[in-house]
């Protein structure tokens, strides 16, 4: 079997001068009735493309302001393991070596939880 003949990607070669394909010359109606189907086509092609781009951005938004979110509510759980592990700790008889650096009521006082009201998971 003979090698194939590579292609050039970019170009390099000669370029051969195009010329309409088998419907006719270019100012044959044929000819400008195709032109003009392909270039609706290109455009809704390009307007769909753009639609699709524009969702996946919004897309992008919403799920970085659901991470950030996330991240917040999980910084506010860590201060609050924290403080229940140094109770806990302080109840055993045991002290932990590292004291809280807020205590329960000021933690959920900062985020809005009363007594009544129990934190949201």
């Amino acid at each position: 079997m003979p090698p194939k003949k590579q292609q050039n990607a970019g170009g390099g070669g000669k370029a051969k001068a195009r010329r309409p394909r088998s419907y006719g010359e270019r100012d044959s109606e044929e000819y400008k009735e195709k032109r003009e189907r392909n270039n609706v086509a290109v455009k809704k092609s390009r307007e769909k493309s753009r639609q699709k781009s524009k969702e996946t951005q919004e897309k992008v938004s919403g799920l970085r302001a659901e991470n950030k979110l996330l991240e917040d509510r999980v910084e506010v759980l860590q201060q609050e393991l924290n403080v229940l592990k140094d109770l806990f700790m302080a109840h055993s008889g045991t002290a932990s070596t590292a004291p809280a650096t807020a205590n329960l009521e000021t933690v959920n006082k900062d985020h809005g939880y009363t007594a009544s009201t129990p934190p949201s998971s």
